[in-house]
């Protein structure tokens, strides 16, 4: 039984930070606040911190990694966005995804983050999207 606490954080260091992604296929039972993945079929997920809440509008940087007891049974296949312009992938591999997200305003906002993930025994694929948010100082 895996047990994760979900909170909210700041981003840190240099304006970076970590989700990691933990996932329960539709045969195992998942913790109360897990959600159900959007797109796919009866996967739950659970991301910790549950939210990012970045204090700056520019350079951001996003890691998103796999718990480490779920490696080996899922892999990232791609992310995607609500505003492709305003999100880069710096790296990826089977298990971490590393994106610059700068959308070069000063602006309150959120910019939708959609990570798709394989089930390497199930062949199937679906999304769960992290909670990321971002609030200049300046903003109220």
């Amino acid at each position: 039984m895996l047990i994760c606490f979900s909170i909210s954080a700041f981003a840190t260091d240099e304006n970076t930070a970590t989700f990691t992604l933990a996932i329960w296929a539709p045969d195992e039972v998942p913790p109360h606040n897990a959600k159900h993945v959007e797109i796919g079929n009866s996967y739950y997920y659970r991301y910790t911190p549950e939210e990012i809440l970045f204090e700056s509008n520019q350079n951001r940087k996003l890691n998103i990694e796999f718990h480490e007891s779920f490696e080996s049974r899922y892999q990232f296949r791609w992310v995607t966005a609500t505003s492709p312009s305003d999100v880069t992938l710096l790296t990826k591999s089977d298990s971490l995804i590393k994106i610059a997200v700068d959308d070069g305003d000063d602006v309150s906002d959120s910019i939708y983050i959609e990570v798709w993930v394989y089930a390497t025994l199930t062949g199937e694929r679906f999304m769960a999207d992290p909670q990321y948010h971002n609030r200049p100082p300046d903003a109220q």
